[in-house]
């Protein structure tokens, strides 16, 4: 959700005309698309079974490769500034271009906020939210019985609670970047 609410950010810059509001768009932007690539292969780590990890693993930079080549195929409809100057200035086709982001990430905010409402499997354990992560286990493991569901989730608990026992407290971010 930060990641689209920071590409609906970054467009507000880019319908200014000027250099400034444009790179500060796109620096946005940047920020959006590192952070979706981030998140988007933690929450599939998180919510795939392993042995669909694989099928599942490419699809995030296979979306980022589609949106690059989508944008610039669009681009392909801008006039040619060096033919014609004039129409270069007049034509407002690249606004259309620089919401189209927008347009694809305000509607992907709607389908997450409407349809996938659910947490992932990790954050569910994290939070000790039992009934969200038994409800995760039925979605994304098949079993036979109820029986087999309750045996996965406490197998996939104890090897929770064994990974964090022993994980210390992390480094703050200051501490990351000034300590040696």
């Amino acid at each position: 959700m930060l990641t689209s609410s920071l590409v609906i950010l970054s467009v507000i810059p880019t319908v200014i005309v000027s250099l400034v509001s444009i790179l500060i768009g796109k620096f946005f932007f940047g920020l959006a698309a590192g952070g979706l690539i981030v998140a988007s292969s933690i929450y599939l780590n998180e919510t795939v079974p392993v042995e669909h990890s694989a099928a599942f693993g490419f699809t995030t930079n296979f979306g980022v490769i589609c949106g690059i080549m989508i944008c610039l195929l669009m681009g392909a409809a801008l006039p040619d500034p060096v033919q014609d100057p004039q129409a270069a200035k007049d034509d407002n086709i690249w606004m259309v271009i620089s919401l189209f982001p927008a347009l694809i990430s305000g509607l992907n905010l709607l389908i997450w906020l409407c349809f996938f409402k659910l947490e992932s499997l990790k954050s569910c354990m994290c939070s000790d939210n039992e009934s969200g992560a038994r409800l995760n286990v039925q979605k994304i493991y098949k079993a036979e019985d109820e029986s087999a569901y309750e045996h996965i989730y406490q197998e996939l608990l104890t090897n929770h609670n064994e990974a964090n026992a022993s994980k210390s407290k992390p480094p703050g971010f200051a501490e990351v970047l000034c300590n040696p």
